[in-house]
């Protein structure tokens, strides 16, 4: 059986079908990092693609609905790109540390893919690497510390979301159900990693949370051999 090869004027067209690359970027996500003024231009000019819609939009109300929510979402990667460079140009002034007596030296920085509830957005930041003798390369990323970013590349809000799902629903209905309100849902590999690895801490929490409050009497049942008037039970 021949196999179609991809048409010269599109040759990744037919890995896009496969790999669904729109899942790793989003279509305004760029190589190029982008300063703040620019991102206060594009959250201003996002804004203003969002009163122009309202305005003039002659769809059906599910059709409006479902425009906007993707215009929305568009907004909130901007804004939450741009949270991220002004973190992290604030903490640009440090080119070199120390930490527990060993020495790092700030590295240019480095992008990143980030999924959240509005998507994925693409953001830089610093790199701090240890400084030895023996060449070994060890450091860490600041701005992911400080913002408690893992190296999932997914944000808290959205695996903590989507673990709350894992609850009630399958795996796979969880994963579809939250694709449903956010561009990006989490594989469900994902999803079944973080619901194992938030497991972990649950005994903990029981442990030091609190009674519940209003919640009427507690029935205390007690096992064990004891006594009613004249009979004895066990």
């Amino acid at each position: 059986m021949a196999v179609a090869k991809p048409t010269p004027s599109h040759p990744r067209s037919a890995i896009n079908k496969i790999t669904a690359l729109s899942l790793v970027r989003n279509e305004e996500t760029s190589d190029i990092q982008a300063t703040v003024a620019e991102l206060k231009e594009q959250l201003g000019n996002a804004g203003k693609e969002i009163e122009a819609f309202a305005g003039t939009c002659g769809e059906d109300f599910k059709s409006f609905e479902r425009k906007l929510m993707e215009l929305v979402w568009k907004l909130g990667r901007i804004a939450v790109v741009l949270f991220l460079t002004h973190r992290q140009e604030r903490g640009e002034a440090a080119g070199r540390l120390s930490r527990g007596g060993r020495i790092f030296r700030g590295a240019p920085a480095q992008p990143r893919n980030l999924n959240t509830l509005f998507g994925v957005v693409r953001y830089w930041r610093r790199y701090m690497r240890e400084v030895t003798s023996r060449g070994e390369r060890h450091g860490f990323y600041p701005l992911d510390e400080e913002l408690g970013l893992t190296g999932d590349r997914m944000s808290l809000a959205l695996m903590v979301v989507a673990a709350r799902l894992a609850l009630k629903l399958s795996f796979a209905e969880a994963r579809t159900t939250l694709g449903m309100f956010v561009p990006c849902a989490p594989s469900t590999e994902v999803i079944e990693k973080t619901v194992l690895g938030l497991g972990r801490h649950t005994a903990a929490w029981f442990e030091s949370a609190p009674a519940p409050e209003e919640e009427g009497e507690v029935l205390v049942i007690q096992i064990g051999c004891g006594s009613f008037g004249s009979t004895k039970f066990c």
